[in-house]
């Protein structure tokens, strides 16, 4: 993969029928995921049906898989790199589609909710960005396993990105939202200077802006998307052998034996997923109430403080590797995250 293979190197409702809603996911009851009726109804649906669920499937697969890229990519690298390119995005956004297409396929599988819950699911996606695509994983073992598979992808992208931020854009009055979403972008701002730290050269300011309102708009198209034209569908078990199948290859290509890490690890976590199910508690991934058209405006106000902040500090050339703070404080916390939710399906207990 052109843009993501280094990733991390340098630090250690129109015709389309629309879904029915009469109930909570039930993942128990009729062993496939669905609302209220759907997968556990005797109604036969015609192709016609059929073919437009897996329509609004793939946009929203689609639209996750760039919500991701922004996330895990765009928001980590902070500036258009000398050898990116358009073409790289898009393969960047085909591998990221494909990993949160088996990752959605597992939290609807075993009814996975709740911040704990979904930080599982997080665990899956960041070991397969990494063990898979960017194939860092083995690079600094055990440390990172943690970074940045759970402490970048999983928590950041993953549990804020999928799970919270569209909650706080369906709910949150728009005074808070503002307040927050300045927070993240001071936020981004400061960790964009480490890699002047690393580079050293700044970015210039109107790049770093372009880039900046660039990655606004994509999320701001992804999370009407994602939200709009979600449906939850049967699993098709030979399409997740196939995507399965194809990423175990890519990482068996690039990095040889050493990919045993790799299965070892989702599988753990799989097992604790199948174990905990029924005992998955709080809100479903994909939250009831409709996006505010109000609320969208927070991810261009982001990236405006994203991009006073970094002005800001080049101005006064502060020059600081951020990135060891983020570090120091993310990496153990992936681990932290993870081990609380095991424990707690081990227990027995509920998984919040």
């Amino acid at each position: 993969m052109s843009q993501v293979s280094g990733c991390r190197r340098q630090l250690g409702e129109g015709q389309i029928p629309a879904a029915q809603d009469d109930g909570p996911l039930d993942v128990h009851t009729t062993g496939v995921v669905g609302r209220g009726r759907l997968g556990g109804s005797s109604t036969v649906e015609s192709p016609l049906v059929n073919a437009a669920r897996l329509l609004r499937r793939t946009v929203a697969i689609g639209a996750l898989g760039a919500i991701s890229v922004v996330y895990s990519e765009a928001l980590f690298w902070a500036r258009w790199r000398p050898d990116d390119s358009v073409g790289g995005y898009l393969v960047t956004w085909a591998a990221y589609s494909l990993v949160a297409y088996l990752t959605l396929t597992a939290i609807e599988h075993f009814g996975v909710r709740g911040v704990l819950g979904i930080a599982l699911a997080g665990a899956v996606f960041g070991w397969l960005v990494e063990g898979a695509v960017a194939v860092t994983l083995y690079e600094d073992l055990p440390w990172s396993i943690s970074w940045t598979p759970l402490a970048w992808h999983g928590l950041f992208t993953v549990v804020f990105g999928w799970f919270l931020v569209p909650r706080a854009l369906a709910a949150w009055p728009l005074r808070r939202l503002v307040r927050w979403s300045v927070l993240v972008g001071a936020v981004w701002g400061i960790w964009a200077i480490t890699w002047r730290a690393q580079d050293g050269s700044w970015t210039p300011i109107s790049s770093f802006g372009f880039f900046a309102f660039g990655a606004a708009a994509v999320l701001v198209l992804g999370y009407v998307l994602w939200q709009r034209v979600y449906v939850p569908v049967r699993p098709q078990r030979w399409l997740v052998l196939a995507a399965t199948t194809l990423l175990a290859l890519a990482a068996a290509i690039q990095v040889g034996a050493i990919v045993v890490v790799l299965p070892v690890l989702v599988g753990v976590v799989v097992v604790v997923m199948k174990t905990g199910q029924g005992k998955f508690d709080g809100s479903e991934l994909v939250p009831e109430e409709p996006i505010r058209p109000s609320a969208l405006t927070a991810p261009p106000i982001a990236a405006a403080t994203a991009l006073v902040v970094y002005a800001a500090l080049q101005s006064a050339n502060v020059v600081s590797n951020t990135a060891a703070v983020f570090y120091l404080l993310t990496m153990p916390g992936g681990f932290v995250v993870l081990i609380a939710a095991i424990s707690r399906v081990l227990k027995g207990m509920k998984v919040p």
